[in-house]
């Protein structure tokens, strides 16, 4: 019976835990992206494609 008791407290905890993280991540992602590695990889990533089109543009118009 201990055990029942126990899961019935700690699962609930553990997924509100987890929630509770993700929200709070999700906030640091809209208000200051900077702070967070998703942020950092879509800023890197706009870098990258930028980089990538300009030089298939170069690529293109040398042929």
């Amino acid at each position: 019976m201990q055990q029942r008791v126990l899961d019935y407290v700690l699962v609930p905890a553990g997924l509100l835990v987890m929630v509770a993280y993700h929200l709070w991540l999700l906030y640091r992602i809209l208000t200051q992206p900077n702070s967070t590695v998703i942020g950092i990889n879509s800023i890197n990533r706009r870098f990258w494609v930028h980089a990538m089109m300009e030089l298939v543009g170069r690529l293109v118009f040398k042929v």
